[in-house]
């Protein structure tokens, strides 16, 4: 049976479009204060918090639908957590030991937010090797759902052309994809929203 997780705490090489590569970026953890506090990444980037001094959390109190919460205490013994951004919107996150150590992550796709898509975009699975697929399109729109592995190699395009405004849902059979983690890509109206996921 595969079965799709939204939710994983898992690094991965995610290629967005053909030159674009993740990038790691430091949060400090000391003197009750994260810094930066505020950051905006793309989504495929890597937050690292070190800790420098001082004993704290860095714990999330917010994240975007489909992405993973997380809870890690930033001390001498456990000095660093990495945490991979598959999902765009914002994270907040804070201390558990020093309230008013908080921070917000904002992810971006490629460096554009793309709310509207995101809002109507779902990837879920039904069971055994069936998935389904629903978008919103508010225009007429060239649209293309597509299956990445983590190389950014094309393994399945589910669909391709253009369609008119509405609500589509479709399902589709990935017993061919063997298990693993993947990317699932999907554009129109110019934006895009990639999401990641585990079959099984």
């Amino acid at each position: 049976m595969k079965k799709i997780y939204k939710t994983i705490l898992l690094s991965f090489a995610l290629l967005v479009t053909g030159n674009l590569f993740a990038v790691k970026h430091n949060i400090t953890v000391a003197s009750n204060v994260f810094s930066p506090n505020t950051l905006t990444v793309t989504v495929g980037d890597t937050i690292v918090w070190t800790w420098i001094s001082g004993n704290h959390t860095t714990t999330s109190t917010s994240v975007p639908s489909g992405a993973a919460t997380w809870s890690h205490a930033i001390a001498s013994v456990n000095d660093s957590l990495e945490y991979p951004i598959t999902v765009d919107g914002t994270y907040s996150f804070k201390c558990n030991i020093h309230s008013s150590m908080t921070g917000t992550i904002t992810a971006l796709v490629n460096g554009i937010n793309s709310p509207d898509l995101k809002a109507n975009f779902s990837f879920n699975s039904l069971g055994s090797s069936a998935y389904k697929a629903s978008f919103t399109l508010t225009k007429s729109s060239a649209v293309s759902l597509s299956i990445f592995d983590l190389t950014g190699k094309t393994v399945k395009v589910l669909i391709s052309g253009a369609r008119s405004a509405g609500s589509f849902s479709e399902i589709f059979n990935l017993e061919d994809l063997q298990k693993g983690i993947y990317l699932v890509d999907m554009n129109g109206e110019n934006q895009r929203i990639v999401r990641r996921v585990i079959i099984e």
